[in-house]
């Protein structure tokens, strides 16, 4: 069965006669929306002990005010596909630094109290498996870089003092807030985990140094946020966000803008690692 039947399908069992759906974007998931509903559809290779942990996390959330979109049916198996409906809400720009501060400072604030289960904080997964999986358009030398770049980063990490833990959402951007008619809401809790604070800061830390992102823009994120004391290894958790993001982005279709893209990113870890350190001066990289 095809995503797109699955949601259809899905929006049938909740009571939807004849629905029609709109497909929004696919990633990890497939998107679609229906009137007033958001239907996420999932393979079956999804991890469902996770999507249940995400699934408890959003009801907690919603219990407690905090704004997020509210989920509108159980999980549901549709002929393999791994289905839920969730309120949509119309989005009516981008958020600002200040936005994003402030709507993480409420997240970190509310989520310290959730009692449910989460997995431990464990990024080096995530880059280690894209690293693993890259067999066509990096020439080995770049799979060696990539993976000692990823251990150096590690070992810089692994035993430092990295400040508050808690409850954090792991992947804290624009893309994931939608600025609606109530304010901003924080959606995509895949990535939620038990661990640093500060690596929830990291993605607007590698949005001001690797994308040409503005000081202003970062200044009105960490004054919103409140009070926060950086650790001395924050700017190792930035260029491990950096590193994840670069394997993301091989695992990415390939087109000219995205070939283009790999190479100013390899190019910037070919340098770190000749000059010792990070390069003063750098191509910034673009989203794709």
């Amino acid at each position: 069965m095809t995503p797109d039947a699955a949601a259809r399908a899905a929006l049938v069992r909740v009571g939807v006669a004849d629905p029609c759906v709109e497909h929004i974007r696919t990633g990890t998931n497939a998107v679609f929306r229906c009137e007033d509903m958001a239907v996420r559809v999932s393979d079956a290779t999804y991890d469902l002990i996770s999507l249940y942990e995400q699934v408890d996390l959003v009801d907690f959330l919603v219990r407690q005010g905090f704004p997020t979109p509210i989920r509108r049916s159980p999980v549901m198996d549709v002929d393999g596909a791994i289905v839920s409906c969730w309120q949509w809400i119309e989005s009516m720009g981008e958020p600002s630094g200040r936005d994003l501060g402030s709507l993480l400072r409420h997240f970190h604030d509310v989520a310290s109290a959730y009692p449910g289960r989460a997995p431990e904080w464990a990024p080096q997964l995530r880059a280690q498996a894209r690293i693993d999986d890259v067999l066509v358009g990096i020439e080995a030398p770049d799979r060696a870089l990539l993976e000692e770049q990823l251990h150096r980063l590690l070992e810089a990490v692994d035993e430092a003092d990295l400040g508050p833990t808690g409850l954090i959402h792991g992947d804290v951007h624009a893309g994931n807030v939608i600025v609606g008619a109530q304010g901003c809401q924080l959606i995509d809790f895949e990535r939620f985990c038990r661990g640093p604070l500060e690596w929830d800061l990291t993605q607007q830390g590698a949005q001001r140094r690797f994308f040409d992102g503005s000081v202003r823009g970062w200044d009105d994120f960490i004054t919103a946020y409140g009070e926060v004391h950086l650790s001395p290894h924050f700017d190792d958790l930035v260029e491990l966000r950096a590193l994840i993001m670069t394997t993301w982005l091989l695992t990415v279709p390939v087109s000219p803008a995205v070939e283009r893209e790999r190479e100013i990113r390899l190019d910037y870890w070919r340098r770190r690692a000749a000059e010792g350190g990070p390069p003063e001066a750098f191509v910034p990289w673009s989203p794709v």
